[in-house]
């Protein structure tokens, strides 16, 4: 695979990907499906609901950015082991290997971003970085790949590129992961499997308690209206009341009853318990 293959393909392959919406109309069931795909390797349509996940709930997208922020702030140095032989031509070569490999990490323009990245398979179970070599075949990029476009035939099973991030296990002609070209970081247990639940649950009851509190939020209104009305006033009667239940304000005619009914026979509001 070369270099910026997936750039080549990206614009392609998420036009469609960037008018669904994964949050709209999710279950647990749904979610469920998702969790047991990625498990086989089908990673395309979970890794995209991580990303909706990871901007639209305000804790994990919080950790994220302390996560990143701290990752960001730290400076790196090259070291030698203390073990270290300490004779006089061993110190020399450690020296020289030291700067050697100072100077190649200095030549990747963005290694804070590809270490920052890396360091999102904690959330998100894989990481992938692509290396950019110049002329001379030196790294000077590690390009972060975004992971709905990595899919494998299992846990264990070699990654292949899904240039087109379809859902689905990997196709014969998908490119297998060459691993001198690509830095791969993965997460046995990662936190946004946890995270996607407890989003999916919390809008679901949230969704449960607005439609609890539309329907409940006021007493209902009765209003009976004055005896001996002409059967062609009640339309009229009717709509008045309906304006006036409507907010809750404002005058009725003389003789009109209002009714309510008791809270308790409702029930026990069921949310404070859940």
């Amino acid at each position: 695979m070369k270099p910026s293959t997936y750039l080549k393909n990206l614009q392609l392959s998420t036009n469609w990907r960037a008018q669904y919406n994964p949050l709209r109309g999710l279950t647990i069931a749904q979610l469920v499906a998702m969790l047991e795909a990625g498990e086989r390797g089908n990673y395309a349509r979970l890794q995209w609901l991580y990303r909706f996940v990871e901007k639209r709930n305000a804790t994990l997208r919080a950790v994220l950015q302390r996560r990143r922020a701290a990752l960001t702030r730290l400076d790196w140095d090259i070291r030698f082991r203390e073990a270290a032989p300490q004779g006089r031509g061993s110190r020399t070569l450690a020296a020289r290997q030291a700067t050697v490999l100072r100077e190649a990490y200095e030549r990747i323009g963005n290694l804070r971003e590809a270490v920052s990245f890396l360091a999102l398979a904690e959330f998100r179970g894989y990481a992938h970085l692509e290396r950019h070599l110049d002329a001379q075949g030196r790294t000077i990029r590690l390009q972060p790949v975004p992971q709905w476009f990595w899919a494998r035939l299992g846990p264990e099973a070699p990654w292949q590129y899904n240039a087109q991030a379809r859902p689905g296990l990997p196709m014969p002609g998908d490119p297998v992961l060459d691993p001198e070209r690509f830095i791969v970081r993965e997460s046995a247990a990662p936190i946004d499997e946890v995270a996607v639940i407890a989003h999916v649950r919390q809008s679901l009851s949230q969704k449960d308690w607005d439609g609890f509190v539309e329907t409940y939020g006021l007493p209902p209104l009765f209003l009976e209206l004055p005896p001996d009305i002409p059967a062609e006033k009640e339309a009229e009667y009717q709509a008045q009341a309906e304006a006036i239940i409507g907010d809750a304000r404002g005058t009725v005619p003389h003789g009109t009853r209002i009714h309510t009914v008791d809270s308790g026979a409702r029930g026990q509001n069921p949310f404070a318990e859940h």
